[in-house]
């Protein structure tokens, strides 16, 4: 799995996906992982080539916002470890996080 951080990179990797005849699961994600993630994740993998997840998160003002754009604030306030943690249901079920 590979962390994207930007609109043109997702774009992109979308864009040559389909130029290769693959198609693309996408999941929308906000929170923490859970269980219901996870089964969106797998059933995403059986009918698609490829699964994108995005991830929304809340910052301390409680405004939502993906997270490319609070990686700064999230993975330095809450460390390399929870941020593993955070992220392990997604790397077996997507090809890239958004």
């Amino acid at each position: 799995m590979k962390l994207v951080r930007t609109i043109a990179e997702i774009r992109d990797f979308v864009r040559e996906a389909r130029a290769k005849g693959c198609r693309v699961g996408f999941v929308p994600t906000m929170g923490a992982f859970h269980a219901g993630h996870e089964s969106l994740m797998q059933a995403a993998g059986r009918e698609c080539d490829v699964v994108v997840v995005s991830l929304f998160v809340i910052d301390p003002g409680g405004k939502c916002v993906m997270l490319g754009g609070v990686a700064n604030f999230g993975f330095a306030e809450v460390g390399a470890n929870s941020v593993g943690q955070l992220l392990e249901p997604v790397e077996e079920g997507a090809d890239r996080l958004f």
